[in-house]
């Protein structure tokens, strides 16, 4: 009688749970399941962020190179600087000088929003660095006037020319120092580049063969 008994517990329990059938018939659907919520609630959210990054970063490149323009159109604006005729010729140059830094201190403003800080620091300096160099030239070029202006008879442009193109030449190797450092920067920070680039002075290029 016992045993008849425990074999009828057995039956009711089995009854009581065979809705859940075979685990090979109900397991692949609820391991499916789980791996969905999971990448529902962790995954999905960690890929969306990563590839949030990833864009800023694609933009953030097109920013700097679209910032290096200004950085030499400022050289070539300064380099022009030694091929003056005259004083007045001169002013006009130097005045061509400061509108390209002055738009590019204005696209540099513009991109603070999204440039790494770092970087932003380099072009701070670059642009300080700028600054300090027209200042020198300015006050440079006062001195030559000046200079000239008490000879007499007042020395020929091509004389004031050669001493001028000695001061360009050094403030010039500044400028070049300071746009290697923001060159550098973007390298390292935004592309992870070892190495340093070392910018070459036009006089010192080879010539093309």
């Amino acid at each position: 009688m016992a045993s008849v008994e425990v074999m009828t517990a057995c039956e009711n329990v089995c009854r009581d749970f065979s809705w859940l059938g075979k685990f090979s018939d109900w397991g692949p659907a609820l391991l499916a399941s789980s791996v969905a919520l999971i990448i529902a609630f962790y995954a999905y959210p960690w890929q969306k962020e990563r590839d949030r990054k990833l864009q800023i970063q694609l933009e953030q490149r097109g920013v700097y190179r679209d910032l290096i323009f200004p950085l030499h159109d400022v050289r070539f604006a300064l380099e022009k600087l030694g091929s003056f005729s005259d004083f007045a010729d001169l002013q006009k140059r130097i005045s061509s000088v400061f509108e390209r830094l002055n738009a590019g201190e204005r696209q540099f403003l513009a991109s603070t929003v999204l440039i790494d800080p770092k970087i932003a620091n380099e072009f701070q300096r670059y642009f300080s660095e700028a600054r300090s160099v027209m200042s020198d030239i300015g006050n440079e070029l006062q001195q030559l006037r000046e200079t000239q202006d008490s000879l007499v008879p007042e020395p020929p442009v091509k004389d004031v020319k050669g001493v001028f193109k000695e001061v360009l030449d050094c403030r010039i190797k500044k400028l070049d120092a300071a746009t290697e450092g923001v060159i550098n920067r973007i390298r390292e920070s935004a592309y992870g580049l070892q190495g340093e680039i070392r910018l070459q002075s036009r006089k010192n290029r080879k010539p093309e063969q």
